[in-house]
């Protein structure tokens, strides 16, 4: 059995966290996509890539309008630590978090985007077709029972 490395958790504020992993992602080749300008949410990508990698301090929705998905994101949020706005964390934890998120970010997009965009309800959008969903027959044998037409003599 391995033996686990000693590693010192210090207590870091979320948002030098986000910093610090906002940081690593430039340095590993990652481009800035959008700041948010209501919190200190980043959203970052990979040159040639259409997705984005989220870093965050709080637990997110679906990102602002307009943007593409994101396939990974890395979150700290002061759950466990005294102190309010501190995580209680090595820089080796966060060096892993960053490290998972860039793994997941090339797994998943590597595969073709995803539209969230699902139409108006009840519209040509609403991705049944263009035709309307009545004119089919309810049962199969429903067209056998169909007046047939007799032209006139």
């Amino acid at each position: 059995m391995m033996a686990r490395k000693n590693t010192v958790k210090l207590r870091i504020n979320i948002f030098d966290a986000c910093e610090q992993a906002a940081k690593m992602l430039l340095e590993a080749g990652f481009e800035l996509r959008y700041q948010s300008q209501h919190s200190e949410t980043r959203y970052f990508g990979w040159p040639g890539r259409p997705h984005t990698l989220r870093v965050s301090a709080h637990r997110g929705g679906n990102g602002p309008i307009g943007l593409t998905e994101h396939v990974a994101k890395i979150t700290f949020f002061d759950k466990a630590c005294e102190i309010p706005n501190h995580i209680r964390c090595s820089n080796e934890h966060i060096e892993n978090a960053v490290c998972s998120a860039i793994g997941r970010y090339m797994i998943k997009s590597a595969r073709p985007l995803v539209s969230r965009y699902k139409g108006k309800k009840g519209t040509w959008e609403d991705g049944r077709g263009d035709r309307n969903r009545t004119c089919d027959n309810s049962a199969p044998d429903r067209g056998l029972y169909q007046p047939e037409l007799h032209p006139e003599e």
